[in-house]
Formats: C-alpha cells, structure tokens, sequence
C-alpha cells in the first residue's frame, strides 16, 4: 500500500512530489467476489471520494494480483 503516491516517476535533481488525496493499494485476491465486495465497503466510507481497480491479473485458478486507487474525498 502507497499512501500518497507519487504524482510522476522520481527524476535525478527534481524534487518528490506527492499525490495526498490518493492511497494506492496492490495485493492479491482468491475470489474477485470478496474483492468487489471489499470495494464496495470502501466505497461507502465518508472519506472515500471513489474507489478505482486499475489492473487486476489472474495468476492461476484461485489467485489473482490486483492494483486500485482511492481517491479520499475533501
């Protein structure tokens, strides 16, 4: 998980900057059904603006890799 990611890839004599309204968050999942079912619970949270999947991988019959960002709301 990346709290506050990194608005641009890290460049030699520029400085950080961060994104503070976004949380990046990769992992795996066994089942896409606990998955949506975990976004959706997120999604109802008061400081989520929104919840978005951005790459999900199967890597075998059971398992899957996933990426999301939450967007926290202001």
């Amino acid at each position: 998980m990346s709290v506050f990611p990194l608005t641009e890839n890290l460049k030699e004599k520029r400085k950080v900057e961060i994104d503070q309204s976004k949380i990046q968050i990769s992992g795996w999942t066994s089942s896409n059904v606990v998955l949506d079912d975990w976004i959706e619970t997120i999604n109802r949270e008061e400081w989520v603006k929104s919840v978005e999947l951005i790459n999900y991988q199967k890597i075998n019959d059971k398992d899957a890799l996933f990426n999301l960002i939450i967007s926290m709301a202001k």
